[in-house]
C-alpha cells in the first residue's frame, strides 16, 4: 500500500500456478523399410498463473500436435545417414504455454482499488525444422 500499510489476502485452498489438473502426451510411430514417420500430440489443461486462483490470469488449455518424418540410408565409409524434418504445431493452434501474473492497489481519493494484470508467452504457429544425422 502507498503509505506502507500491510495489506493480506487470504486464499484458502488454491491451485499451485502452472500445475494442470490433467496432461495427456502420446506418441504413434510407423516404420516401413528406411522411413519412419511419427505423430507426438499433448493435451494440457488450464492453468492459473499464480496462486490465487484468478479466473482472469489462467492460460487456457491447449492441444498441439508435431509430424516427423525421416529416412535412413548408406554411403560408403558412413554407417548411416538419417534426413528428416520435423513440423512443429502441425494444425497451426494457437495458444501460451507461459505468462505471468500480479496485482496491485492504487489510491481512488480515499479508497484503495485492487487491479490484476497478465501477461502471456504466445508460441509459434506452424513451423518446420530440417535435421541430419551420420553414423560413422
Amino acid at each position: 500500500a502507498p503509505d506502507g500499510e500491510y495489506i493480506g489476502i487470504y486464499r484458502g485452498d488454491t491451485p499451485i500456478a502452472f500445475s494442470p489438473d490433467f496432461l495427456l502426451n502420446n506418441r504413434l510411430g510407423y516404420k516401413y523399410k528406411s522411413f519412419e514417420v511419427s505423430l507426438q500430440t499433448q493435451y494440457v489443461s488450464k492453468q492459473y498463473l499464480s496462486n490465487s486462483r484468478q479466473e482472469d490470469q489462467i492460460l487456457d488449455a491447449y492441444c498441439v500436435s508435431n509430424l516427423d518424418l525421416s529416412y535412413t540410408f548408406q554411403l560408403p565409409q558412413v554407417k548411416s545417414i538419417r534426413v528428416g524434418a520435423t513440423v512443429y504445431n502441425l494444425f497451426n493452434e494457437k495458444y501460451e504455454n507461459n505468462g505471468y501474473a500480479g496485482s496491485g492497489f492504487y489510491m481512488d481519493g480515499t479508497e484503495k482499488v485492487r487491479y490484476n494484470y497478465a501477461g502471456y508467452a504466445a508460441q509459434a504457429g506452424t513451423n518446420i525444422l530440417g535435421h541430419i544425422s551420420l553414423s560413422f
